[in-house]
């Protein structure tokens, strides 16, 4: 058995390392695969031999079962136990398909270098040096194989293991590696080179601050369950269209600074191909307090939400960056709070839009079909209420590469005009180029391609998921239940959008003679309100 020092030492380590007392299956396949290579499937098998079929958390307890195969159980016992682990379909043999697996995952481990091979016996010896995985498998089976029926029992297993304790070395080591990842070091804060993260409009002052690395990576302080839900995505089908809305993740990870463990949730930073990003934080939702919340949360949320703008539009302005003749503007939440309704919300986002020479209407039609797949989804979603959840828009705010490269691609696109040859934006829909006067073609033109073609394509994702609760199952015979509050805030800021799209039409030189049914005001009106537009562009940044 372990003593009673060495459970209190593994207990410690283990709960410091994962806060939350457990391991997720994902994480757990992530953090192997990373710190000891292998197929993902081969450690998905494993977790699962280990802890039990459809189990999703890996607990104190089953660290402890295992950290006490690894350190003091009997030889026999270990080997049994390992002979539990690797087989995989738990039918009492292992057969070839199972070895096999097994081969593919420890030949690609770090653990099988020279110096391992070279403590092996020479028949070990050739199979670990045989580059061909199944001839290697077929030879490793033939070696356990003392029957030769084509398949290695338990008891042929301790026999062989028994009589060669390298054998044994091979099969544990996926045992060995679970033992050890739960209890693997931190990273160095000097190593990484972390810095604040100046981007940040938005998050609560006092607390720990997000920071990045410069391999392009956020670091978020650590909450259990946001790490929850980042972790659950994982299960859902890859087409879910919350996956697309949210940025990639890598994990938790924690820092070791002045001998101090801060754990974080690492994600991919947005903004790290952009000079200037301009980020909008808009807090999406008629109520700010998750299932969670205290007496006193809930308290302060609702007059929160009924002081702003959350109760009226179901949503609310956190903070803005905007990049504006040489420098940023920056609105923060205390600003946010100020706007009271429909007409100074608009104000202040065409304020984000705004370049300094104007706001930038173009961005609109990159941000109105995200937003219209996104509702279609939240319509239909029976998975998360989302509480004080964001959703976050970043553009690139420096002018200079695009509008250089903008010049080039209008005066491509003004020749094609001229030819009468642009079938891609005239054809097809039977109408002519030559009907549209010249000044609204080149006006059009520039404000349909300036985003496209800027560095740094427009994003919109999905944030803070710290109050992300699962949504009960709805009573027998009813509908399944939504997250109508922030369905609410999503349909208005779309509408708000919108209007905001038909203002750009009306300022970019539609002239007052076309009336409402003249082919060319119709043209543009459809093309910037579509929620559909742009075929070309959806390969847009999720």
């Amino acid at each position: 058995m372990l003593s009673d020092e060495e459970i209190r030492e593994a207990t410690s380590h283990f709960v410091e390392t994962y806060p939350s007392g457990y391991i997720t299956r994902s994480e757990f396949i992530r953090d192997n695969q990373m710190q000891f290579g292998g197929e993902e499937d081969f450690w998905k098998r494993l977790f699962d031999s280990i802890c039990g079929e459809n189990q999703t958390k890996l607990e104190l307890k089953d660290f402890l079962v295992t950290l006490y195969m690894h350190l003091r159980a009997p030889l026999e016992e270990k080997i049994r136990f390992a002979f539990q682990c690797n087989d995989l379909d738990s039918n009492g043999y292992l057969e070839q398909n199972e070895i096999l697996s097994i081969v593919k995952a420890l030949w690609k481990t770090t653990h099988y270098n020279e110096e391992v091979k070279a403590q092996q016996t020479p028949n070990l010896k050739k199979i670990l040096e045989n580059p061909n995985e199944e001839e290697a498998a077929k030879q490793l089976l033939a070696l356990l194989d003392k029957t030769g029926d084509g398949r290695v029992s338990e008891e042929e297993f301790v026999s062989a293991c028994l009589e060669n304790e390298n054998v044994i070395s091979l099969f544990s080591l996926s045992v060995t590696a679970f033992a050890s990842i739960t209890v693997g070091e931190g990273h160095d804060f000097r190593t990484l080179e972390l810095e604040e993260f100046s981007s940040q409009v938005a998050g609560h002052k006092g607390k720990l601050q997000m920071l990045k690395s410069k391999d392009g990576k956020i670091w978020k302080p650590y909450n259990p369950t946001e790490f929850e839900f980042y972790e659950s995505l994982g299960t859902l089908p890859s087409n879910t269209y919350l996956r697309k809305m949210v940025t990639e993740y890598y994990g938790r990870h924690y820092i070791l600074h002045e001998g101090v463990k801060t754990q974080y949730i690492v994600l991919r930073d947005l903004t790290r191909h952009m000079r200037r990003p301009c980020i909008l934080d808009l807090k999406i939702g008629t109520q700010g307090y998750g299932v969670d919340a205290t007496p006193g949360k809930v308290i302060q949320q609702v007059a929160l939400c009924s002081a702003t703008t959350s109760r009226k539009l179901g949503f609310r302005m956190c903070g803005m960056r905007v990049w504006q003749d040489g420098a940023y503007v920056i609105k923060d939440k205390p600003w946010g709070a100020t706007i009271s309704g429909k007409e100074s919300m608009s104000r202040a986002i065409k304020l984000y839009l705004d370049n300094g020479n104007g706001p930038r209407f173009d961005l609109i039609k990159y941000f109105l079909p995200v937003l219209h797949n996104l509702l279609s989804w939240f319509k239909e979603q029976a998975l998360f209420r989302f509480y004080s959840s964001s959703l976050l828009f970043i553009y690139e705010g420096d002018p200079e590469p695009g509008l250089e490269e903008n010049k080039r691609m209008g005066s491509r696109k003004d020749t094609k005009r001229d030819s009468g040859s642009d079938e891609e934006e005239g054809g097809g829909q039977g109408s002519s180029n030559d009907s549209q006067p010249q000044h609204l073609s080149l006006r059009a033109s520039a404000i349909l391609t300036e985003s496209h073609v800027s560095s740094g394509r427009p994003i919109v994702k999905m944030i803070d998921f710290a109050h992300a609760h699962p949504i009960p199952d709805s009573p027998p015979g009813s509908p399944p239940l939504r997250d109508e509050s922030y369905i609410t805030g999503l349909s208005e800021l779309i509408q708000i959008l919108e209007a905001i799209q038909l203002q750009g039409i009306n300022i970019i030189g539609v002239p007052s003679s076309f009336k409402e049914g003249d082919t060319t005001h119709d043209m543009v009106k459809t093309s910037f309100l579509s929620p559909t537009f742009c075929n070309w562009c959806k390969d847009f940044v999720w």
